[in-house]
């Protein structure tokens, strides 16, 4: 009899933990969406940089032609490329954002933070 209670005290601790976990990890997802605050366009050697918080439609030059994206509530999309399968524009919800044949990559900076050792 005590070892059955042993073990159902040890399952109610398992699912706090789990539970504890998976608040941490919500929390630290929605902060780091936050945290961003820029994106870095590679667009065929050159570097450009662009506000996540400024919406907007934006081009880039690239190998083969200008690739065409939109900043909209702080997310980014390609909405047009001069290449041929344009696998690119379906690339939603993913960084990096890569147009091989146009030779541009989008990705989101993060900010760096320090704590207070680091700093």
């Amino acid at each position: 009899m005590k070892f059955t209670n042993e073990i159902k005290k040890l399952r109610i601790l398992d699912f706090l933990i789990l539970i504890c976990i998976i608040i941490f990890i919500i929390f630290n997802a929605e902060k780091k969406s936050t945290k961003s605050e820029k994106i870095s366009v590679n667009a065929n050697g050159t570097l450009y940089e662009f506000s996540l918080k400024k919406d907007g439609i934006f081009k880039v030059p690239g190998a083969i032609g200008e690739t065409t994206f939109e900043i909209k509530n702080q997310k980014v999309q390609i909405i047009d490329s001069p290449c041929e399968g344009k696998n690119c524009i379906h690339q939603k919800n993913s960084m990096p954002i890569v147009c091989l044949p146009n030779k541009v990559i989008i990705n989101i900076e993060e900010n760096e933070e320090f704590d207070g050792i680091s700093e």
